[in-house]
């Protein structure tokens, strides 16, 4: 039904669409433009700070991926493209969005493709370009994938959109050109599968969703389509298998129970509070709303019983919607994708893993198949009714589009300054301890310390838990030289009414960074009071590791102090804490400045060995690097010897 033969017309059409889908990219380029110089914020900085010092070599190319808030699989494809922008930390935010921006467009593109493929088999080839034109435009210009594309960050998910969609669409295309698909064919779509699908899942987790995005395509726009035997078990082996092991993974729950010690939600009520939050991404997106839109939405409220009429309601509302796309999957393919392809996306990341509750940029490509979905049964709903009608569709489109585009340029210009988006942030999130403590961090940057300590003060009024706030606040105190409001012995004594939170450890390095050379040096020994008392924190895993990063803070403070035994006994809590290689090698470099070295020698083998028995997916031997090192103990400790001797 999609293949015609080449006609003066069809070319016309088809130069049509081409210029039309051109214009829609370049609209969208300059819609964003005010976005582009912006700046890093949040896990931008834990990501890209590893850039430090260059990555000029395999080592520094390894210790860059291996370091930051990467995921399980670390995510190195997607960290490696951060470097076509800069090999080297500080940077200038403006190319690292100029290329966001550009995998945004480019994933536009393959979504255009796949739109055309995926209404092939229930409309005329013209019709198909029109519907997935206008459903491609409004994905494009969309202010709900602002954050998504004007934060640095999540290039990672991009990347794994990117990947997860371009799979689809050869699956897609070889099923369209190829019904009967034979031996080559499968093998090209396994060879597609296995290396896209690993792009995708090494840029971010979820691409291993791909295997369930097929199986949508399969059940819902190619339910029609009669498989032949060869592939009904491809399809059982490389589709349905590694699908049923996926859910299974996330289903098992007590896989994921203890995960929510460090949460301020369980795993029930998450599963509760989910649904509420699918269908309020899906309420936003098509009410092109921007407000309470951003990264700050750890203030959404939380659902703690089923009885709940909007917790309960948003469930079997959701149970309705998905049952109803499976049942009628052939009679209404076009709903039954929209719906599986959006739920499918969510599968991951928004049911019973101990993530975040909400997030925008999760809906990245879930979303495309509400709006093709959308725009394909507006289209039909309207031809059905009146041909005539029809021929004016793409003006409704073109009226959508426009809406967007503006309110995606006025959000974008909001993004493009920081002075104008966390204030609107901290207004719209008054009950998000982040919003509020971002805003004064910005106040404080821009030589606003009076107006920065007020919103800490408010904030802590209302967030009396949050140990951060106040360490922000004597931080803030210190660099300015302004009375403190907060006392770092009270805080120690009453350590037991805090809790961890995801501000806690910024706020320490920051403090310890800026204390030594701030006018509160009389309050160092205060501070180093305080990291002992946190150890009467809640006891879990996250608060070990926050206790041992405290403590490489104090050791390292000790040491810019002179005072070795100090910096040893904290460095030797580390390594009980969270014994690691990076706790052996700090361990290391302390005993070969004070000059031990046979411990330091002992250390540094101990690190070796810990890295030689790493499990993590990307290693690099460092042997050669380790034998040089030990070589310079033992001619360091020559050398010291030769002094003595010679002194004595």
């Amino acid at each position: 039904m999609g293949h015609l033969t080449s006609t003066p017309n069809n070319t016309r059409h088809d130069l049509s669409i081409s210029i039309l889908l051109t214009a829609l990219l370049t609209l969208t380029w300059l819609i964003y433009q005010p976005a582009i110089p912006g700046f890093f914020m949040l896990d931008d900085f834990d990501n890209l700070a590893a850039l430090k010092g260059g990555v000029h070599d395999i080592p520094t190319l390894k210790d860059f991926l291996e370091t930051g808030k990467a995921g399980k699989l670390g995510r190195p494809i997607a960290k490696l493209t951060f470097l076509i922008n800069d090999n080297a930390w500080p940077s200038n935010p403006e190319s690292f969005k100029q290329t966001n921006l550009l995998i945004h467009l480019l994933i536009g593109v393959i979504l255009f493709c796949f739109a055309r493929l995926a209404l092939q088999p229930f409309m005329l080839r013209k019709q198909g370009d029109w519907v997935a034109l206008i459903a491609t435009g409004i994905w494009l210009v969309h202010p709900f994938h602002v954050s998504t594309v004007s934060y640095i960050v999540q290039r990672m998910a991009q990347l794994s959109s990117l990947f997860i969609i371009i799979a689809a669409s050869i699956h897609l295309y070889m099923r369209l050109k190829y019904p009967a698909l034979y031996t080559r064919h499968l093998i090209w779509l396994s060879i597609s599968l296995v290396i896209i699908g690993s792009l995708a899942a090494f840029s971010k987790e979820n691409g291993v969703l791909l295997p369930i995005y097929i199986l949508v395509i399969e059940f819902t726009i190619l339910s029609s389509n009669l498989p032949s035997r060869n592939f009904i078990w491809w399809r059982r082996v490389f589709i349905i298998l590694p699908s049923i092991v996926l859910l299974s993974y996330i289903a098992y729950i007590p896989r994921w129970i203890g995960s929510y010690a460090s949460r301020d939600f369980t795993l029930g009520e998450r599963l509760l509070t989910e649904p509420v939050i699918l269908l309020d991404y899906l309420t936003r997106f098509f009410t092109v709303r921007v407000h309470k839109l951003g990264l700050f939405q750890d203030d959404y409220p939380i659902y703690h019983n089923l009885l709940d009429v909007r917790a309960l309601g948003s469930l079997l509302l959701i149970l309705i919607v998905i049952s109803s796309a499976v049942c009628f999957r052939k009679k209404y393919p076009i709903y039954a994708f929209g719906v599986l392809w959006f739920f499918a996306g969510h599968i991951l990341e928004s049911t019973t893993v101990s993530l975040e509750l909400y997030f925008e940029h999760r809906n990245y490509l879930p979303l495309f198949g509400p709006v093709l979905a959308f725009t394909a049964l507006f289209y039909l709903g309207i031809k059905r009714f009146s041909k005539d009608l029809s021929r004016v569709s793409p003006i409704f489109g073109a009226l959508i589009i426009s809406i967007a585009s503006l309110t995606t340029w006025g959000y974008a210009n909001e993004w493009g300054n920081p002075l104008r988006l966390f204030p609107i942030w901290s207004v719209e999130h008054p009950e998000s301890p982040r919003a509020q403590r971002t805003y004064a961090h910005i106040l404080a940057s821009e030589g606003l310390p009076n107006a920065a300590l007020d919103v800490l003060d408010s904030a802590y009024d209302q967030f009396p838990y949050d140990l951060s706030i106040p360490l922000m606040s004597i931080n803030i105190s210190c660099s300015f030289g302004s009375p403190l409001r907060y006392d770092l012995k009270s805080l120690a004594l009453q350590i037991e009414r805090y809790r961890i939170t995801d501000g806690l450890r910024p706020a320490l390095e920051s403090l310890f960074e800026n204390i030594n050379d701030s006018k509160c040096q009389d309050k160092i020994n205060d501070l180093h009071n305080l990291i002992p008392a946190l150890f009467k924190l809640d006891k879990n895993n996250s608060t070990k590791k926050l206790i041992a990063a405290a403590y490489v803070l104090d050791g390292n403070l000790y040491m810019k102090e002179g005072k070795g035994n100090d910096a040893l006994r904290s460095y030797k809590i580390i390594e009980k804490l969270a014994p690691s290689k990076d706790s052996m090698l700090r361990l290391a470099g302390f005993y070969l400045i004070v000059k031990d070295f046979d411990m330091a020698k002992n250390a540094l083998l101990e690190a070796k060995r810990r890295e030689d028995s790493s499990t993590r997916w990307f290693k690099y031997s460092r042997s050669a690097e380790y034998q040089e090192k030990l070589h310079l103990i033992e001619k360091l400790k020559k050398e010291h010897a030769q002094r003595v001797i010679n002194n004595g």
